[in-house]
């Protein structure tokens, strides 16, 4: 993956809304903009139109201060509620139902609270690959990177704009269309490795864990519920529950109700 941000940096590429506390140094992951703007935790798409996109919005608060940076490696996971990726998803690789259908953006105008110094650096980013990483989890990796002797810096209290996740709508309906647009889906947001130009001293943030629920790291996709979201960073570990809904909590009858009931 770190030959993957050096070879991208030469070149130029082109809900539930929360408002989120003073959120510890970590991962941030917001459907439409960055989360500093308020965090959209679930995207609700009718799946009726080609036409348009969905954007997913990448960032990171660093907890240490650091001006030497010259890129970004980031790893999300995708969980579908019924434990298997639908093609609507597989929206990158050869053989993939909607294989033109990801893209990646370095900017988001949208987002203003958040820093964005890469587009300004005359930095570059793309995505790397979306494999199926175990039976039920696939993963996602992508980077972004600025040529050198640029740098940018980051540390505690910024959150930094990392990376924007564009999903087309392109083969949804009609002829052609790739089932399971309508399968509710979990993402969360595994790691940011924030490199420097020496190759010394990355500052690796990870998802941590459990994370039921969902939380900064964590976005659903029509109604889903993440039942539990751990990765510490290991090659082969990850832990991803995710469900089609919230669960909705049994109310335990008084023992005066269960009377009232017998009168």
């Amino acid at each position: 993956m770190r030959s993957f941000v050096r070879a991208v940096a030469p070149f130029a590429l082109a809900g539930l809304l929360v408002t989120p506390a003073f959120a510890a140094p970590g991962l941030r992951l917001s459907w439409d903009h960055c989360f500093a703007d308020g965090q959209v935790v679930n995207k609700a798409f009718a799946c009726g139109t080609n036409l348009g996109s969905e954007v997913l919005d990448l960032s990171f608060e660093s907890p240490v201060a650091a001006s030497d940076r010259d890129g970004v490696e980031l790893t999300l996971h995708l969980v579908s509620s019924d434990g298997t990726l639908p093609d609507w998803w597989r929206a990158s690789g050869v053989g993939a139902c909607r294989s033109v259908a990801l893209a990646s953006a370095i900017i988001d105008p949208n987002s203003i609270d958040c820093d964005q110094p890469i587009p300004t650096l005359n930095g570059a980013g793309g995505i790397a690959d979306l494999v199926q990483f175990t039976p039920t989890v696939w993963r996602l990796r992508a980077a972004v990177a600025v040529p050198p002797p640029s740098t940018f810096s980051v540390g505690p209290g910024t959150e930094t704009f990392a990376m924007q996740l564009i999903v087309r709508n392109i083969r949804t309906v009609g002829t052609g269309s790739c089932a399971g647009c309508t399968t509710p889906i979990c993402i969360g947001f595994g790691s940011a490795n924030v490199v420097a130009a020496a190759n010394t001293d990355p500052i690796f943030i990870v998802a941590g864990a459990p994370n039921t629920g969902g939380g900064p790291a964590n976005v659903t996709w029509q109604g889903a519920y993440t039942s539990g979201y751990s990765f510490p960073g290991a090659a082969s570990s990850v832990d991803f529950g995710c469900a089609p809904s919230k669960p909705v909590a049994v109310r335990g009858s008084t023992w005066g109700a269960l009377k009232a009931m017998y009168h």
